[in-house]
């Protein structure tokens, strides 16, 4: 995992890759997580 990289006048530029990497996953996950629990709403809601 990369953190900085140099620029050219030497100073330090963070990536941010990694973090923006893992915080599409969190957001999938959690549309994933937020469409089953609606699903099972309607499910019990119609039962």
């Amino acid at each position: 995992m990369e953190l900085y990289k140099r620029t050219p006048d030497g100073s330090i530029a963070f990536t941010l890759t990694e973090l923006e990497d893992a915080a599409a996953g969190v957001e999938e996950r959690r549309s994933r997580e937020s469409a089953a629990a609606w699903k099972r709403k309607n499910r019990r809601d119609a039962g």
